[in-house]
């Protein structure tokens, strides 16, 4: 209770006017902030959002491993005769794993040191950095992919209309 008091009357010595002007600038500094964490949320989301239709355009600009290999067997067995129509279905363990090209920069530094008394102490010290390399598609940052390696094929169906059951 005693603080509220001492509070009211700080406020009463410095006058009406000085308060609402610090209310004022206090009000004006917290919309500031607002609305600079509104922008930086804002540009963090369009950087997101290009990566993922970056990502998503990659995925359907050709077939995928699967369907390739689907129709692939689906046109070889379709011309065997007495087959009829023929329908593929294949499972992979996994989807395709892309391999990135890394840049690694590798520094070792030995240092010994020898004391008035004697003393030896000898320092390593190794330092390893690696970071992925990048290239520039249209404002958009993708990976430089060296390699990718196919999923293992985990199981097969098969059906044809012409086909007997022995």
């Amino acid at each position: 209770m005693e603080y509220f008091n001492k509070l009211k009357e700080y406020i009463l010595k410095r006058g009406m006017k000085k308060n609402i002007q610090d209310l004022t600038v206090f009000f004006l500094i917290g919309l500031i902030l607002i609305f600079a964490a509104n922008i930086l949320v804002s540009n963090n989301k369009s950087v997101n959002d290009k990566k993922a239709e970056a990502a998503l355009a990659v995925q359907n600009k050709s077939p995928s491993y699967k369907d390739e290999l689907e129709e692939e067997l689906t046109g070889i067995l379709n011309n065997i005769q007495g087959a009829g129509n023929v329908k593929v279905m294949i499972y992979l363990e996994t989807g395709t794993e892309s391999v990135p090209a890394y840049n690694s920069n590798n520094t070792k530094k030995v240092t010994e040191e020898t004391d008035g008394n004697g003393g030896k102490r000898i320092t390593n010290e190794d330092d390893s950095q690696t970071t992925i390399v990048t290239t520039n598609d249209n404002g958009v940052n993708k990976p430089y992919i060296i390699k990718e390696v196919n999923p293992k094929i985990s199981g097969v169906i098969v059906t044809a209309e012409g086909a007997n059951d022995p």
